[in-house]
């Protein structure tokens, strides 16, 4: 089945190139990224969100930024790199924030609190 899910976000991203749709790349890429994670591929997972997050920010897409950097922070997070899994997650949460989302904003700040807390 995530063999399948890849090739269609693969396709997903062809068409938003094709098309100009920067934000259908954005959000195909951040799709993949969860895919490689569910799949234990931290390394793709993150060169994924990167992808998602570059886009994401040249096209002024605050929640794809926002929603990039705390998918980072769960990598981090699976790595045990949690100084930097928190460091995402607070560009995430100042970015939901400004967005006035709560209940993101009440997502990452329990990230947060698990991750100062020694991982979650």
């Amino acid at each position: 089945m995530l063999k399948n899910a890849e090739e269609r976000f693969l396709q997903v991203v062809e068409i938003g190139e094709e098309t100009g749709d920067g934000s259908l790349v954005a959000i195909a890429y951040g799709n993949l990224g969860n895919m490689y994670k569910t799949r234990g591929d931290l390394d793709k997972a993150e060169k994924m969100y990167r992808k998602s997050l570059a886009i994401s920010k040249e096209r002024g897409r605050k929640e794809g930024v926002a929603t990039a950097y705390g998918n980072l922070g769960n990598v981090y997070q699976t790595r045990g790199d949690l100084d930097r899994a928190e460091e995402m997650c607070e560009k995430s949460l100042e970015l939901f924030t400004s967005m006035g989302s709560k209940p993101m904003v009440e997502k990452v700040e329990s990230l947060i609190v698990a991750l100062r807390r020694g991982g979650g």
